[in-house]
């Protein structure tokens, strides 16, 4: 019986995925008599380290060893002609002798071979691709892949508005603007920096005012079912209801003052502390805040 070994004599293992490697750090090619424990250097015994090619992936096949290994250009380490080696599949005879190349890409890119259980054919990955290796007559082919699948639908679109704004309020600090566009709010520097999103529903947020200290952001929003009072934090996260009231708004708080607010609810004053008077106003297109 013989078992194929493809390894190095060193305490750390060599890398598949680095082309155009020359070194003692390659990988070699053995075979070895089971009933006789006995071991045997099939490729490149006097080679000189520098020139040493990687051979990987062994596989046995009617008295043949199929392996992968871009040996074809025989260049020293760092050199211009070293680069120009690519991986193949080549073969050699389980007693050893010259080494014939079986396939002939040029893609580099050749990898994970594995051999029929008759030793007929090899499958192996080549540049993203799937082959077919006929051992007998030596020709490659590629395996057409075709799968049919569902189209995925993108639901993610990225839309530009322009002075489209249905309202907006300064930040404090007046670098930042709050503004409300198609029932959503976001934050927008006043001269340059990024955007920020706020809310992000399928309901209808609007009519955004900052906190005196810059650090909340109140809007009105219709997420429970009806126009209510929000707060979330600048970077819109936190996000507080602030009413019901005692009772709900009506078209009779149009005209409602800060005052008549901070009755309906105490904490819409402590986050708000707005330093003009505020309102929710509501009318044939909904409430705001004002």
């Amino acid at each position: 019986m013989v078992a194929i070994l493809s390894t190095i004599r060193r305490r750390t293992t060599s890398t598949w995925s680095r082309r155009h490697y020359r070194g003692s750090y390659a990988a070699d090619l053995w075979v070895m008599e089971v009933e006789r424990k006995s071991f045997q250097k099939l490729l490149d015994e006097n080679l000189p380290d520098e020139q040493k090619p990687n051979n990987f992936w062994p596989l046995y096949g009617n008295g043949e060893i199929y392996f992968v290994s871009d040996r074809e250009v025989g260049a020293k380490a760092g050199t211009a002609e070293v680069l120009k080696s690519t991986t193949n599949i080549w073969k050699i005879s389980e007693r050893g002798g010259r080494p014939v190349q079986v396939t002939r890409h040029r893609s580099g890119s050749l990898f994970f071979p594995s051999i029929s259980a008759d030793g007929k054919v090899v499958v192996y990955e080549e540049n993203f691709g799937l082959w077919k290796l006929d051992t007998t007559s030596g020709q490659a082919v590629e395996v057409p892949i075709d799968i049919a699948s569902d189209t995925k639908d993108n639901t993610f679109e990225v839309v530009t508005y322009n002075g489209e704004a249905d309202s907006y309020h300064l930040s404090p600090s007046t670098k930042r603007a709050a503004i409300s566009i198609r029932g959503e709010v976001f934050t927008i520097a006043t001269d340059r920096g990024d955007v920020g999103r706020i809310t992000k529903s399928y309901r209808r947020d609007t009519n955004p005012v900052w906190s005196a200290d810059g650090k909340w952001i109140a809007y009105v929003s219709d997420e429970s079912g009806r126009d209510e009072v929000w707060v979330r934090d600048t970077e819109g996260k936190n996000a507080k209801k602030l009413t019901p009231a005692p009772r709900a708004i009506t078209t009779s708080d149009r005209s409602s003052t800060f005052s008549a607010l901070r009755q309906m609810s105490p904490a819409v004053a402590a986050l708000l502390a707005a330093s003009r008077p505020c309102a929710i106003r509501r009318n044939g297109s909904g409430s705001a805040i004002t």
